[in-house]
């Protein structure tokens, strides 16, 4: 028989529970690595995360290395670090690294993805990089339901350190919605819309309202839908809206975030280049050092203005930075001029102005201006040529930073441009354009074409301000004619007359 002693028994313990510690060790460093060994959340709180070491999905972000991709701020291989969430009840997530103990001095820069489905199978939910231009942590809101599995996924292409962030589920009754891009935009209307909420409510709320509008202060209406048409709006306006579920008379899901869309313009048309209000329907392309500077004194007037800036080396090549205005109606033969404000530091900078049928650099075909831009200390403005559309539709106009950075290297260089005016005059003809009377003028069911020279009539064609023709109509030796515009909708339209002696545009207004 055996018989062990106290200090016997302690040694032995100890030697176990080292060895448990050794096994709890190697799981946890098998742990979080991929889809199939996440970490469970189960509660709320605040979960210390390490550096990102497992496998990478590239589901909602497409990049699978560091090499290439510009600002990339580490040199370690590209991994993941997973968590998972199995709602036991329907409801919301916020997921967000937007701590102070992640602020300055560690300045942590994170990524999150949100997967739901099975390992092999993920579907990607939601994603989120930078709070803001100058906040690099990352929040996330999503919508959750019940039973179904959600992967929480960051990874480290900006940095590698480890963190922490904050979980929160709140069980939701009305769940709400997530809105969608919005489509079928025109100059007075445009169509929103949003993924139907999981709760299947019978009808939704919208409010709208301008730009920066407060809430209880826009106009709300509502639909049975997903999507919604708004008309009538105000040309040129850029506007806010919000969408919340109505699942009964009395329960309301949470608003949506606030989403925006701008109308297509109508000239003239203009831009401070204040805030990123100003800039909705706006978009860029190139190498993105370029932006919306917000240095007051330094403007031309108001609170900002655009600023393409360069390195403080030599570039293998020319810049072509691009940045292009929101879509343009135009009708045949409207002439159009660019007029805008421009500053240079330190060194000149070239700028092209450019149109085209697109928001890309490879559509915009036409150039309209080439410019020096010298170095200076105070503001000049330019006016473009004339550009003369070719044909009613929609058009862009594109600013392009083309300066040669390649030698010798050049010091910092800003170009900043400021307060855009796009101005019009419709084309004349080799007639007076005033011979021909459209009356009346606004007008309800019929419209009368006749005109002083006795010019014979060959067709006219009615667009909408986005360039659609709606109505087209062919005469035989007439001098005057009437049309009916009983079938359109009121708003604004362009007769184009064609005659013997030529062709002119006439705006008509239908009641």
């Amino acid at each position: 028989m055996f018989v062990f002693n106290f200090n016997q028994i302690h040694f032995i313990m100890k030697k176990l529970l080292l060895i448990m510690i050794f096994i709890a060790n190697i799981s946890l460093l098998n742990a979080q690595t991929n889809c199939a060994t996440p970490i469970l959340i189960s509660t709320n709180g605040t979960i210390t995360a390490p550096a990102p070491a497992g496998t990478i999905e590239a589901l909602c972000f497409t990049e699978t290395t560091n090499v290439g991709v510009t600002g990339a701020q580490t040199t370690t291989p590209f991994s993941g670090l997973w968590y998972k969430f199995v709602p036991t009840s329907s409801g919301t997530v916020v997921v967000s690294s937007n701590l102070t103990t992640n602020i300055a001095p560690l300045s942590i820069d994170t990524r999150v993805s949100i997967f739901s489905g099975a390992c092999g199978g993920l579907t990607c939910v939601t994603s989120a990089d930078d709070v803001s231009a100058s906040n690099f942590l990352s929040t996330a809101n999503f919508v959750v339901l019940t039973g179904n599995t959600y992967y929480i996924y960051w990874d480290n292409l900006w940095n590698d350190k480890g963190f922490s962030f904050d979980f929160t589920f709140t069980a939701v009754s009305c769940l709400p919605v997530t809105v969608n891009a919005s489509t079928a935009i025109t100059t007075t209307s445009a169509t929103l819309n949003w993924a139907p909420s999981a709760s299947a409510p019978p009808n939704y709320e919208i409010e709208y309202g301008p730009v920066g509008f407060v809430q209880g202060a826009g106009t709300t209406v509502t639909s049975i839908t997903n999507s919604k048409v708004l008309s009538s709006l105000t040309p040129n306006a850029n506007y806010d809206f919000y969408v919340r579920a109505a699942c009964n008379a009395t329960t309301f899901s949470a608003w949506s975030a606030v989403s925006n869309f701008g109308l297509i313009k109508t000239l003239p048309y203009s831009s401070g280049l204040d805030s990123p209000n100003d800039l909705i329907g706006w978009t860029i392309f190139g190498d993105g050092i370029q932006g919306l500077g917000n240095n007051v004194a330094a403007a031309q007037a108001g609170a900002g203005y655009w600023v393409f800036n360069s390195p403080t080396t030599a570039l293998p090549t020319a810049k072509n930075n691009w940045l292009f205005t929101p879509a343009i109606s135009l009708v045949a033969n409207q002439q159009v001029a660019v007029s805008f404000y421009h500053r240079a530091t330190t060194n000149p900078r070239t700028l092209r102005v450019t149109s085209g049928n697109a928001n890309t650099n490879t559509a915009q075909t036409n150039l309209i201006l080439a410019a020096s831009i010298p170095s200076s200390t105070t503001w000049v403005q330019i006016t473009t040529p004339m550009y003369t559309a070719p044909t009613t539709g929609i058009y862009y106009f594109g600013f392009n930073d083309t300066t040669n950075l390649t030698t010798p290297p050049p010091t910092a260089t800003f170009m900043r441009i400021d307060t855009i005016n796009i101005t019009t005059t419709l084309a004349t003809t080799t007639f007076d354009s005033n011979s021909f009377t459209v009356s009346p003028n606004p007008c309800k069911d019929y419209l009368t074409i006749s005109n002083s020279n006795n010019s014979e009539l060959n067709s006219i064609s009615i667009t909408d301000l986005n360039g659609r023709t709606v109505k087209n109509i062919s005469f035989n030796n007439v001098v005057e004619a009437q049309i009916s515009v009983t079938e359109l909708a009121q708003g604004i339209y362009m007769l184009k007359i064609n005659s013997e002696n030529g062709s002119v545009t006439k705006k008509i207004i239908k009641e």
